[in-house]
């Protein structure tokens, strides 16, 4: 037994994800209300079993836990757009026209379900969609050859290959920096300003021009006429007559091989006339052939029913089931991340929490909300550590406690409400623990050793709090919050003049 879900119901699942991240559900008067934040964080110094092969992860309980242990820091997601994957326009590759019968799962390739993509982007981040594919007189198909360039939102041929275009939008410096990758292609509806959308005056040249497209979107229209099969014996091209209520009545002609065969029909009146897409049609629309010989010839009309019509919402037109979530992270900002050390995982947070007792007011657990946050408990000590392989694998032992951490880097930090000409500098482990290392505490005075060869030295506890833990608090309790997703990857290094575009894309 074989079942699907389909894609409006993605699409709203997507939807209420997207709803969320923008707070357009929030309501500041409401107490009840909740204003939710989603956290990317990065973790996982210690190495995985087979570096050049990372696990699988599994949804389960132990999973999170796992990534939840390593966290080293989160920064708030503030980029959240649909994708959909990319498909470069390529000269000499053949393209498949838009189908109704596409959706998100559909597959591209030779051995596919479509031959090729029936959406390309271009050099110049223009996104087109493929209304007829170029075929010769005798139904062969051919290869594009010429680069669709026009953007005029009406159907073009680009040249003499035969391939049909119809221009969707331009992805604009913004949003490609942002979203656009060799493996994902960013596509949104423009929302406007009574949805919580932007003012249309702050729109970008790029996004003003689609949103022109969006309200001029002709519904209903039929986008092709398929042939599910081409008959035999039609010795003149028939007549084709597109039945069904319509606002504005849509025309197309037949093109006829020499043995008979309906190979193509196009949406003109004649060889030489316009474009006909009409308008107003619905579920029920056939097409009838008439003709004084030939038989057998069955067409499909594939009407374009989506809201607004073709060009209103991209994310329906190319069939989108993915959000990508984007941050950008610039050095250690601001001290938070690790530059001294790698990390393996990638995860999406929803709501973490304070460390335990604020190291500002001691105050119980509270919802995190700054731009970013450390999730690495710090070990204060007495002076410094030889940094000298201080790996992946560099433990620290409490030689009283029996305490284990993982070492993930060390740091010399200054603590100065003026300048650092005043300031004191301290010398400052920073930590996590796992199940493998359990979850011993430290004790303040104790001597703990390195085991990178770095000797040993003595925890001091904060110099300056002196009722905190030997364990210094994170900013962010790693183990708060829901982890809504999880990445498994090869060691990325890092280093204080790099910059990390985190990305993480849920495709349902």
């Amino acid at each position: 037994m074989s079942a699907t879900i389909t894609d409006p119901f993605k699409k709203g699942l997507l939807d209420e994800l997207y709803t969320d991240f923008n707070g357009w559900n929030y309501d500041s008067t409401d107490s009840a209300s909740v204003l939710n934040k989603y956290y990317i964080g990065i973790g996982r110094s210690e190495e995985w079993e087979d570096e050049n092969s990372p696990p699988d992860p599994v949804p389960s309980k132990n999973d999170i836990s796992i990534f939840q242990a390593s966290l080293q820091g989160v920064k708030l997601a503030t980029d959240l757009s649909y994708v959909v994957p990319r498909y470069n326009w390529s000269a000499g590759s053949i393209y498949t026209a838009w189908s109704d019968k596409n959706h998100s799962d559909t597959s591209v390739g030779v051995l596919e379900d479509i031959s090729g993509a029936y959406y390309v982007i271009t050099d110049e981040n223009n996104v087109y969609v493929c209304l007829q594919q170029g075929m010769t007189d005798d139904g062969t198909v051919r290869n594009s050859l010429y680069k669709p360039t026009d953007v005029s939102y009406e159907p073009f041929t680009a040249g003499a290959d035969g391939y049909v275009w119809r221009f969707l939008f331009n992805v604009g410096t913004y949003t490609s920096r942002r979203y656009l990758t060799s493996h994902w292609l960013p596509v949104e509806h423009i929302y406007d300003s009574s949805v919580g959308g932007p003012a249309l005056d702050t729109l970008s040249a790029s996004r003003l021009a689609q949103y022109g497209i969006q309200i001029n979107a002709v519904p209903n229209q039929i986008m092709a006429i398929e042939v599910d099969s081409g008959g035999i014996g039609y010795e003149q091209e028939p007549t084709i007559t597109i039945n069904g209520e319509c606002v504005d009545s849509a025309y197309a002609y037949a093109r006829v091989d020499d043995n008979g065969k309906i190979f193509q029909v196009v949406l003109k009146d004649s060889s030489d006339g316009d474009w006909t897409m009409g308008q107003g049609y619905g579920e029920k629309t056939w097409v009838e052939i008439t003709s004084a010989s030939g038989e057998g010839a069955v067409l499909r009309p594939v009407v374009h029913n989506y809201e607004g019509g073709f060009g209103f919402d991209p994310r329906n037109d190319l069939n989108s089931s993915a959000l990508m979530y984007s941050v950008r992270i610039i050095g250690d900002e601001y001290k938070i991340f690790n530059i001294d050390n790698d990390f393996r995982q990638v995860g999406l947070i929803k709501n973490p929490l304070k460390d335990s007792a604020s190291a500002v007011d001691f105050a119980g657990d509270s919802v995190f909300t700054d731009l970013r946050g450390s999730a690495l408990k710090k070990l204060y000590v007495n002076e410094g550590v030889v940094t000298e392989n201080l790996g992946t694998q560099t433990t620290v032992t409490g030689t009283m406690s029996g305490a284990l951490a993982y070492v993930d880097y060390y740091a010399v930090e200054a603590d100065s409400d003026c300048c650092l000409d005043s300031a004191d500098f301290y010398n400052v482990l920073h930590v996590h623990q796992s199940q493998e290392t359990g979850f011993t505490s430290f004790e303040k005075d104790e001597v703990i050793e390195l085991s990178n060869g770095g000797g040993t030295v003595t925890v001091t506890g904060h110099p300056n709090q002196e009722t905190a833990p030997a364990m210094y608090y994170a900013d962010v309790d790693n183990f708060s919050g829901e982890v809504l997703y999880i990445d498994n990857r090869i060691q990325i290094d890092r280093d204080e003049d790099q910059t990390e575009d985190v990305k993480i894309v849920i495709d349902l």
